[in-house]
């Protein structure tokens, strides 16, 4: 049976925790996978046959290197897929990764499975020709349900909270999408855009906070600004059972930290609690039947070369026979 390539990024705070209780060599025990080993091309055992799994290094300053590793990967063998896990978006000056992946997907045809609530795009796909699929729920999704939460509770008065993290236009235009001119009569009372970075004490975040009327607030920002938002609005007196909060996006898909208001709804996906190798097999084993189905349809030597290199001009998104409608 041939082997299937599937590259692995796994960005994250466990990342050195798993290495820390690998053992000697570098053998961390994947669930349904056997055992996984750090070296490149170690095969692992599927449900669906073999893989070999080859890891990617995480440059927390610059997304330059992985991507070097990643073109350099493709140019050297067959790749059929990239598993990418990020708790969370990185706090980083360039931004989350998934973008720029979707970007390297749409240019290659190689498919992308984003695993982890911070690897996803937090919006649909928006490159052609990328084959980017997310485990994680879309900010788009994620509003949906919450709009269905108010309706059903006639909360139709709300403001919205947020800062300038990555995707918040997105976030913006589907909430205005999923209002304006809709029968249900919403009432958006405001729309507060937050600086938290420039004000360190939190008083003018505090004041903005305490300015708004709307006891049902959807906040759109990074985990780390939502405890700085958090923060304020505690002190504002904004945070209690009478002021009802709801997390949107993948960034705040899992939050953890302290000092939460005691009204706070999130959305999240199926196996958010599970532990990121868990997340990362689930992605191996996605792929590699996807390879393996391939193969069943064109044989193991006449199967046409559908990803290409970060050297070609551009990708052609090609479809197959009676498996894409």
């Amino acid at each position: 049976m041939m082997n299937v390539n599937i590259a692995v990024i796994h960005a994250g705070a466990t990342v050195q925790a798993e290495a820390a209780v690998a053992g000697p060599g570098g053998k961390v025990l994947y669930p349904d996978l056997g055992r996984v080993y750090g070296s490149l091309g170690e095969s692992v055992v599927t449900q669906w046959g073999y893989a070999n799994v080859i890891w990617l290094q995480v440059n927390d300053s610059s997304p330059k290197t992985v991507l070097s590793q990643l073109c350099k990967l493709l140019a050297a063998r067959p790749l059929q897929g990239l598993v990418y896990e990020e708790e969370r978006p990185p706090r980083t000056a360039w931004g989350p990764l998934a973008p720029t992946l979707e970007f390297v997907s749409a240019q290659t045809g190689l498919p992308i499975v984003a695993v982890g609530g911070g690897a996803g795009l937090g919006r649909m796909p928006q490159e052609s020709g990328s084959i980017f699929l997310q485990f994680s729920s879309s900010t788009a999704l994620q509003l949906e349900v919450i709009f269905e939460v108010l309706e059903e509770y006639d909360w139709t008065a709300f403001s919205v909270v947020s800062t300038r993290h990555h995707g918040y236009q997105d976030f913006l235009s589907v909430v205005e999408g999923l209002t304006d001119g809709s029968f249900i009569g919403w009432e958006k009372k405001s729309v507060v855009i937050l600086n938290v970075t420039d004000d360190p004490g939190g008083a003018r975040t505090r004041r903005l906070l305490k300015e708004n009327e709307a006891q049902v607030r959807l906040l759109y920002c990074s985990q780390e600004e939502a405890e700085l938002v958090f923060r304020a609005a505690w002190a504002a007196g904004q945070a209690g059972a009478s002021h009802m909060w709801f997390a949107v996006g993948p960034a705040l898909s899992g939050l953890g930290m302290e000092s939460l208001p005691r009204a706070l709804f999130a959305v999240r996906p199926q196996g958010w609690r599970d532990e990121p190798r868990r997340r990362i097999a689930r992605g191996v084993s996605v792929l590699t039947h996807g390879a393996v189905a391939m193969r069943n349809e064109y044989g193991s030597t006449g199967a046409p070369n559908f990803v290409t290199t970060c050297m070609t001009d551009a990708n052609q998104t090609q479809r197959l026979r009676s498996r894409m409608r």
